[in-house]
């Protein structure tokens, strides 16, 4: 004698197999990269270890271990794209602006004035003792300075061409002038805060700009 089945009741009791989550693999990269810049932010690069980076990230040891060749990898990576990010921010800014303008608009946007800049200011000031050590990370941040020099020369150019810089100091001192003086207002504005507020460090920019326009 069959039993009764009720309606919409199936004989079939296995259960469906779970449908496998789609990992974005390039989304997920960028989740580590972003987590492993704010354990560098907060504690250094000593502080950054791979397990320190996935806990931060919420994932496992081998995740990352599956993105990354190694813990250099990952600081490069950070470098990278910390340095991408800022070149966008130019670009946008940038837009319809040229010459001395342009310039004064680029040499403000690298300076530690806000919490932004001053985070990405940290980031990079902790490379710095890394990099001595790590011919491929130096090599990494010598090719990123190298890209910006080439943004200020092509708004040194437009600044000659209008008539507002008029200095007689060759472009490649100026260019100096400038990465000097980013590198050593972001170092006093994160060591010494206090004593490199954002008043400040616009004034010594303005100073710099003030002689780009001088003939003598």
């Amino acid at each position: 004698m069959f039993r009764s089945r009720k309606i919409g009741q199936t004989s079939d009791k296995r259960e469906k197999a779970p449908v496998p989550k789609v990992v974005d693999h390039s989304q997920r990269r960028v989740e580590i990269i972003e987590a492993a810049s704010r354990v560098i932010v907060r504690s250094g690069l000593n502080g950054m270890t791979i397990r320190e980076v996935a806990r931060e990230a919420g994932v496992s040891n081998g995740v990352i271990d599956h993105y990354f060749d190694s813990r250099d990898d990952i600081v490069i990576s950070v470098h990278r794209r910390a340095y991408a990010q800022v070149a966008e921010r130019w670009a946008r800014k940038l837009d319809g602006r040229s010459g001395l303008d342009a310039l004064r608009l680029l040499l403000l946007e690298a300076l530690p004035l806000d919490e932004e800049r001053h985070r990405e200011a940290r980031l990079d000031m902790s490379y710095w003792a890394a990099a001595v050590a790590s011919p491929a990370l130096n090599d990494v941040r010598r090719q990123s300075i190298a890209e910006a020099r080439r943004w200020w020369s092509r708004l040194l150019d437009e600044g000659r061409l209008e008539g507002r810089i008029r200095s007689r100091v060759s472009d490649d001192v100026i260019l100096d002038e400038i990465q000097v003086l980013i590198d050593a207002l972001s170092l006093q504005a994160v060591m010494n805060p206090d004593d490199m507020p954002p008043e400040r460090q616009l004034a010594l920019a303005e100073s710099l700009l003030a002689r780009l326009v001088q003939s003598s």
